[in-house]
């Protein structure tokens, strides 16, 4: 698991060799010695130098991208073939959560892992992940490729939340809002679609139940217009 804030999951008074060797000694069995020497050679695979002198260091004594790659080195020291990213880059400046994305996306591919990216920004899940999950009101509301997600979603939200994107092509352009708040799930009504009451496709239909799972164009949308609307999604959302 690679947690959001690095600084949260750390223990400031523990040096970060304790922390990276405390799963392989406790849970593996691991010799001290040889924990640490496996910790000094995953540090070097992720970018970090000098890894023996860094295991002798606290927390507050790295910056944060730097801690990022600590907390992915821990992460991939035990062996996992599936590894949780929980929005890893968002405490992050620009620059650095590029080369942090860069270095989860080349180990995973070096480790074969499955990797399960938690993001708020749907470029970052594009360029990173070969599908995407859309979530709305605690449901998964669509599953499509990332290269197609865009181009043609499947669920209104999803169009929504693309045409809500900024676009550096075009400077003069207002962003258009989704209108209304977000639900959380147990606001949810049980007798219809969560999105209906801030969708600009709801019909009565979508009042009258809550949409089921529906496989369509090689994904799935829980919208009950989705035959409907297919290609025609795209065009709204990019206005």
């Amino acid at each position: 698991m690679i947690f959001q804030d690095p600084r949260a999951h750390t223990n400031p008074v523990r040096r970060i060799g304790d922390f990276m060797t405390e799963a392989l000694r406790t849970n593996l069995a691991v010799p001290a010695a040889q924990a640490r020497a496996k910790a000094v050679d995953m540090l070097a695979q992720v970018g970090i130098e000098d890894g023996a002198r860094r295991l002798r260091q606290y927390p507050h004594q790295l910056s944060g991208g730097m801690l990022q790659r600590v907390m992915i080195a821990a992460a991939l020291l035990t062996g996992p073939r599936l590894m949780l990213a929980d929005e890893p880059t968002t405490a992050l400046d620009v620059t650095t959560q590029a080369e942090v994305m860069a270095i989860l996306d080349d180990l995973r591919r070096e480790f074969g892992l499955t990797m399960l990216f938690i993001t708020h920004d749907l470029e970052l899940a594009a360029a990173i992940c070969d599908r995407t999950a859309v979530m709305y009101a605690g449901q998964i509301v669509e599953i499509r490729s990332s290269m197609l997600l865009h181009d043609d979603p499947l669920h209104p939200y999803t169009a929504a939340l693309a045409g809500a994107r900024p676009d550096i092509a075009q400077t003069a352009r207002r962003l258009r809002a989704i209108p209304g708040r977000p639900l959380s799930a147990f606001e949810a009504l049980p007798a219809e679609c969560a999105f209906a009451p801030r969708c600009p496709h709801a019909r009565d239909v979508c009042r009258a139940a809550v949409p089921g799972p529906l496989e369509i164009g090689g994904g799935m949308s829980r919208c009950a217009r989705a035959h409907d609307l297919r290609g025609r999604l795209g065009a709204v959302a990019d206005g």
